[in-house]
């Protein structure tokens, strides 16, 4: 476990698990959406580590996702998400 406490908050994507769920509604619709029409073929999330199911970001592919972080690289929204305080 000594090893979560200086990961915990990383940003990393994956693909969606049947029970991953998002705090923005907006989020929650874009995730039913891709269940609905990519069906089996999956889609992909990004979330944070130490943080299990709760879903920030997600796309069709991982540089959809990526690219979802618009004011800046996917390092700095990574770095920003690390640094944030376990989101308090």
């Amino acid at each position: 476990m000594s090893q979560l406490k200086y990961t915990k908050g990383t940003l990393y994507v994956r693909r969606a698990k049947p029970d991953d769920q998002a705090d923005s509604v907006i989020t929650a619709m874009q995730m039913a959406a891709k269940e609905m029409l990519r069906g089996r073929r999956g889609y992909f999330v990004a979330v944070r580590r130490g943080f299990p199911g709760e879903v920030i970001a997600c796309g069709a592919t991982k540089r959809d996702v990526k690219q979802r972080f618009q004011p800046g690289p996917w390092q700095h929204a990574a770095r920003f998400f690390r640094t944030a305080k376990g989101g308090q």
